[in-house]
């Protein structure tokens, strides 16, 4: 795609009528196996949650705001948008419970709550993280059944610095070092990006391991590494929580050579 047309794309995008650009001129494909998710950009706290929580409305938003990854569900939306994929986003603050943990971990609950009561932890369990674990099992699952597998994209972000030094990163891919559609995915991904979007720092598995305690770990055991590829995509906040023209610039870039990569992979399917 020309440097012209991303450029017209992008002032589409300040204009604001950017789904109807996206329907009719970037969707390459009527459907692509790809799915993005977003579980830790949420504000909501639940009913049941409420008593763990102080009363005064600032310090409830400060202690809601510090568990957010800011600029994520940014970022996750305009990907989605570009690629045409279905977004799933957890609406309920991570402060709560981590989506993103399986049940056994000892921080799926925010620190607030895991003293709470287990009828509080189970009620919370029973409607918020279950129902949002089915919901995308069954999207994933109705994409494999449709193209034979399923590309998942994980929109997250980290702190510039971790013990007072910083990251020296603007972008992490991180991926399951055992799954070799994963490495090809990553792999490909890392190229386009180094190409058409120079002015960014990227590196793989960073910040953090692919192989740790996920939901996409859970999702691989569940649907196999031959037919699920998931990718959780780490952005610097250093960069994301600032509204700039570069930051969504950046955005865009990310869109679209995710959109390359995956159309590459939908096309080796079909011809497989």
């Amino acid at each position: 795609m020309s440097l012209a047309l991303e450029q017209r794309i992008y002032q589409n995008i300040r204009r604001g009528p950017f789904i109807w650009i996206v329907g009719k001129t970037l969707i390459l494909h009527d459907s692509n196996p790809l799915l993005i998710s977003c579980e830790h950009a949420g504000t909501a706290l639940p009913a049941c949650s409420q008593d763990a929580f102080p009363v005064d409305g600032w310090s409830r938003r400060r202690l809601v705001d510090q568990s957010k990854h800011q600029g994520a569900l940014s970022a996750a939306h305009l990907i989605s948008q570009i690629t045409s994929a279905p977004l799933y986003n957890c609406s309920v603050a991570r402060a709560v419970i981590d989506v993103n943990r399986s049940k056994h971990h000892r921080e799926l609950f925010g620190q607030r709550l895991r003293t709470a009561p287990a009828t509080v932890k189970e009620d919370i369990l029973q409607t918020v993280y279950d129902p949002y674990r089915q919901q995308l099992r069954s999207k994933l699952a109705a994409i494999i059944e449709q193209h034979s597998f399923v590309i998942h994209v994980a929109v997250r972000t980290f702190p510039p610095f971790r013990k007072k030094a910083p990251r020296r990163a603007d972008v992490g891919l991180v991926y399951d070092t055992n799954s070799a559609n994963e490495i090809d995915l990553c792999l490909d991904w890392y190229d386009e990006l180094f190409d058409r979007v120079h002015w960014i720092r990227v590196r793989r598995n960073y910040p953090v391991r692919g192989r740790r305690d996920t939901m996409m770990k859970c999702f691989r055991r569940y649907f196999g590494t031959d037919r699920y590829i998931g990718v959780e995509l780490f952005l610097n906040e250093a960069w994301t929580r600032r509204r700039t023209l570069l930051r969504d610039q950046t955005f865009v870039g990310l869109g679209m050579t995710l959109q390359t990569v995956t159309s590459f992979a939908g096309s080796n399917a079909e011809a497989a």
